[in-house]
């Protein structure tokens, strides 16, 4: 029969685990994406075939990968936050989920923070973009529209490597162009130069 210390740890150890695993699953839950691109069908330019912008197991899919991250949803975030982009980087087979994020924060700096999953744990990144990473950065902005594109998405085979492209922007607000593999397109060079960033090889490519 145990005792009422024994007992104490043990319900004390299940309050923990519960608590544990609502804040896990509370992060898994978190709104990534709008809802509408689950509806809305969209032409797939690469391969000329018509799809939805966001498959329902895609949602979950992506999402998911966020919040083993611990990512931020920019879709939700505050209208008048400051910029931010980022890349998702999911291999359906082999090589590393890549997560690359570079946020403005208030002072004007930007932020690079990037993670990609290793057999050994989560190799991390966190530092501030030079002045002329910053300008080159706002250069492929400007060169892609980024901001300006409408969501998109396209995923015509069974395995690939999934580009997940977002953006936050108090002018431009939210933007989601994910591609399979891409071809060269604004995904492609914006995607790359992201990877870039990191001194990591994003591999692979296609």
């Amino acid at each position: 029969m145990q005792t009422p210390r024994g007992l104490f740890v043990v319900l004390t150890l299940i309050v923990l685990a519960f608590a544990l695993f609502a804040g896990w699953w509370s992060n898994r839950r978190t709104e990534y994406f709008p809802s509408g691109l689950v509806a809305e069908m969209e032409d797939c330019r690469v391969h000329g075939i018509e799809r939805r912008a966001m498959g329902p197991d895609e949602a979950d899919w992506f999402a998911g990968a966020l919040a083993d991250f611990g990512e931020p949803s920019l879709y939700r975030r505050p209208p008048d936050a400051l910029r931010s982009v980022r890349l998702t980087y999911l291999p359906s087979l082999i090589g590393s989920d890549v997560v690359v994020r570079v946020d403005t924060i208030p002072d004007g700096r930007q932020r690079l923070t990037a993670q990609r999953k290793k057999r050994e744990g989560t190799e991390k990144i966190d530092r501030f973009l030079t002045p002329i990473e910053v300008a080159a950065l706002d250069e492929v902005l400007r060169q892609t529209d980024f901001f300006s594109l409408p969501p998109s998405g396209c995923s015509p085979f069974p395995d690939g490597v999934q580009w997940i492209l977002e953006g936050s922007d108090p002018e431009g607000g939210y933007v989601y162009r994910q591609r399979q593999s891409p071809e060269p397109s604004p995904e492609r060079t914006l995607g790359l130069h992201l990877g870039r960033l990191t001194g990591w090889t994003l591999e692979p490519v296609f």
